[in-house]
């Protein structure tokens, strides 16, 4: 085989068999339960560098089928573009074109399906992956997004801090953020920020007096809250984060993020 063949396999048999093939090939593409199958084998068996997702598979046909071999065309598309894509698979078990030649490559293609049944559900897996990592890209690149706006303005961030990953814990995080600096949530939020500085061992509240608190960042392991204080009665102000920890809270490890945040809110503010 040259490297101009990689997407394709040369029949070596000989013309009395090419009108069995030729009819195979010709019934495979028009019988509609098999041009299923044809889909799902040119996904399942796609070439090394060029997947193809069962779902954009528009259109597909056998171009050819010997012994050894079936070559599927299979037309792709995605929201862009469509492109052809040609697809050899080869047989488990390579037919005799002397005896039930075609039974043979009947026996073939069926096993074929079984084994790209399998293959299809690693590739759905992948495929999903895929998405769900493409959706949470384009959930950090929106430049509209207030989780993610704040979370740059907030500088430094803990060590344990863990960014939202999916598009829906994304969403989730913008509007905790957005409740928790509600005024409905306001004593609730000093309460919160009182507890957070008061455990913190570095921090020194002796007379000093919580002007206001914002959150500047939601996320699955935790908040950190950004504290304005004031003393010397009141003349001067310090503006210092408070980080909040899901885990040193004690909280549900199974819960959800809006769980885990209520959770902690509620529990310092009864």
């Amino acid at each position: 085989m040259t490297d101009d063949s990689i997407f394709s396999f040369r029949s070596s048999s000989s013309d009395s068999t090419m009108p069995i093939f030729s009819h195979l090939a010709s019934a495979f593409s028009s019988d509609p339960a098999t041009t299923l199958t044809l889909a799902k084998l040119a996904s399942a068996f796609s070439p090394p560098g060029f997947p193809i997702d069962l779902a954009n598979v528009n259109d597909v046909r056998c171009l050819s089928v010997d012994e050894r071999h079936l070559e599927i065309e299979a037309v792709v598309c995605d929201h862009m573009e469509c492109s052809s894509l040609l697809v050899p698979v080869a047989f488990p078990q390579e037919c005799s074109v002397d005896e039930g030649l075609e039974e043979c490559i009947l026996r073939n293609v069926n096993d074929l399906n079984t084994r790209g049944e399998h293959l299809l559900q690693e590739k759905e897996n992948v495929f999903a992956d895929e998405g769900e990592a493409q959706r949470a890209m384009e959930a950090l690149s929106s430049l509209n997004s207030e989780y993610f706006t704040s979370t740059a303005a907030a500088g430094s961030l803990p060590y344990w801090w863990e960014a939202p990953v999916s598009a829906y814990d994304v969403d989730e995080c913008n509007l905790l953020q957005q409740l928790l600096n509600s005024n409905d949530f306001r004593d609730m939020m000093r309460g919160l920020a009182e507890h957070a500085l008061l455990h913190d061992s570095e921090q020194d509240l002796m007379g000093k007096t919580i002007r206001s608190v914002h959150v500047k960042a939601v996320g699955p392991a935790g908040l950190v809250m950004e504290v304005q204080l004031a003393f010397d009665g009141g003349f001067n102000n310090e503006v210092l984060d408070a980080p909040i920890r899901f885990d040193d809270m004690c909280v549900n490890e199974g819960a959800g993020i809006r769980e885990k945040v209520l959770t902690i809110v509620s529990s310092v503010s009864i």
